[in-house]
């Protein structure tokens, strides 16, 4: 799911199976044998699934989502900025510009 993000690729699973995934890493993430992701790539994960539920004519799961992002990326500014931006305008989020956002912050 993730490489196919970063690449590019559309996902070949329906917006439930995606979802349904989250919530199983999202509860076993902090857990002793559990596998953490680095938030930028958390946020990306997220941002993907509420883009999907937009492209479904979801718009209420869309911000649902975007605002978990946005939680998220708590003390990333530039990020958060760049989410709040993105909900406005209703706009797709690329990995890539996600990160290069993220990058800013870190400088």
């Amino acid at each position: 799911m993730i490489l196919l993000m970063i690449i590019g690729n559309d996902l070949p699973w329906k917006t439930e199976e995606y979802k349904f995934q989250w919530i199983e890493y999202t509860k076993q993430r902090y857990s002793k044998n559990g596998l953490s992701l680095p938030i930028v790539i958390e946020i990306a994960v997220i941002v993907n699934l509420a883009q999907l539920f937009l492209k479904e004519g979801l718009p209420e799961k869309y911000g649902e989502y975007m605002h978990v992002a946005i939680c998220d990326a708590a003390g990333w500014k530039e990020l958060q900025s760049f989410l709040q931006d993105r909900i406005k305008k209703r706009a797709e989020t690329g990995y890539q510009e996600l990160c290069e956002t993220a990058r800013k912050d870190l400088a």
